[in-house]
């Protein structure tokens, strides 16, 4: 069995969003996991969210271009 790894997208938050896509692949991942948290990640959930169905088309060519898979996405959560 063939162990397959992903790394955050936001694990480098001082690097540009296209640029962490191409550091985690020449890294050897071969996965991505997105998260979108207000003001703390890339993506902002108040941009993506109104135009979801582009924003997913955008993200996952970037994604693909670099050879990654997305391993996971994390979404906000409520606030109770």
């Amino acid at each position: 069995m063939k162990l397959r790894l992903a790394c955050s997208d936001y694990t480098f938050p001082l690097l540009p969003h296209d640029a962490v896509f191409k550091l985690i692949s020449a890294l050897g991942f071969e996965g991505v996991d997105v998260g979108l948290f207000e003001d703390r990640s890339h993506l902002q959930p108040s941009h993506v969210l109104p135009h979801l169905a582009q924003s997913a088309n955008a993200l996952s060519a970037k994604v693909r271009d670099q050879g990654l898979e997305f391993a996971d996405v994390f979404l906000p959560g409520q606030q109770l």
